[in-house]
């Protein structure tokens, strides 16, 4: 079964970059982002000012600063350096001092999550270690030359990668793990399940032996019909029409959401959700304030990201507690 993703070029040209040089947004409360969200599926037009311009989506210069997958350097993912699918090591971010250690896993969606998370931790006084593998399964799914549409190889390292990631984990001995979420689709049931119990392998191997480590699943954030700058470029004045509507139990982003209830009550963690910082009644609009959402259909951009770092910390402080 070949799974659904997308890998843009700009996505894997951004990863040669360093931290974004784009002017970011404040931080709110995230009863702010709320309301801005609630607001936002009635916005029709493209508005004055949007963050990040189409101009910086379009070029390649630009992505790095858009992407959030400049957070996985060629150092630490093997995308770029084959040899640590084998040996995996972390990109260091947060409070790097610090003798805590939170590790994310996951794919260019964790990257995306990146610039925020490190605000995040640095807040609460934490090292963050970012594992990734961009174009690879968040979940430790056994993978084929048809299933994983990559590079020539890809998937041979995805599996190596997967089989090595826990022993590295384990070995920093992290207060927490975190899954970013990602949205590969298949819809193919028995692969849905097959996902769900990987994810549990993966959260029982990386906490092996230390029962009191916290488990987090950072949810799903929404996919986009199409590209959302292109959408938007074509729709200038009915925006709406490049939204997700998943009222439907049976829509695609429905039905992630399940699967991320799925796997965080499997695999005895502790269920973030995003879903109400990108949507309201069922609605997900490409723009919030003056935010473009996504850069591509499911990578979240960095000025979006940035504005929501403040409902992030939020809810770590409300609803995570880290050993």
């Amino acid at each position: 079964m070949i799974r659904t993703r997308l890998l843009s070029a700009a996505l894997c040209l951004s990863a040669l970059g360093a931290a974004t040089s784009l002017p970011m947004p404040r931080s709110v409360p995230a009863a702010s982002v709320l309301a801005a969200v609630k607001a936002s599926v009635a916005i029709q037009d493209v508005p004055a000012g949007l963050s990040p311009s189409f101009a910086a989506v379009a070029s390649d210069s630009g992505a790095k600063s858009v992407a959030g997958t400049n957070y996985l350097l060629k150092s630490c993912d093997p995308y770029w350096t084959h040899a640590l699918a084998a040996k995996p090591i972390p990109c260091v971010y947060g409070s790097a001092r610090s003798k805590r250690t939170v590790v994310l896993f996951g794919d260019s969606n964790a990257a995306s999550w990146t610039p925020a998370l490190d605000a995040v931790f640095k807040t609460l006084g934490y090292r963050l270690d970012l594992f990734g593998f961009i174009g690879c399964t968040t979940a430790p799914v056994t993978e084929t030359a048809t299933s994983q549409p990559g590079f020539p190889g890809q998937w041979q390292l995805c599996n190596t990668w997967h089989k090595s990631l826990p022993a590295a984990v384990r070995a920093l001995k992290p207060v927490a793990v975190i899954d970013a979420a990602s949205p590969w689709v298949s819809g193919d049931l028995t692969e849905d399940q097959q996902w769900v119990g990987a994810m549990k392998w993966a959260f029982d191997e990386m906490t092996l032996g230390r029962p009191r480590t916290a488990r987090i699943e950072l949810g799903t954030t929404p996919l986009f019909p199409s590209s959302v700058p292109t959408c938007l470029q074509a729709h200038p004045t009915n925006i709406q029409s490049c939204g997700v509507d998943y009222s439907s139990a049976s829509s695609l982003y429905a039905w992630l959401l399940a699967r991320d209830t799925k796997i965080a009550a499997t695999s005895h963690a502790t269920l973030l959700p995003s879903w109400q910082w990108f949507c309201y009644a069922s609605k997900c609009s490409p723009v919030i304030k003056n935010f473009m959402v996504m850069i591509d259909r499911d990578h979240t951009s960095t000025p979006f990201v940035m504005f929501l770092q403040g409902a992030l910390l939020s809810e770590f402080r409300k609803d995570v507690r880290f050993p």
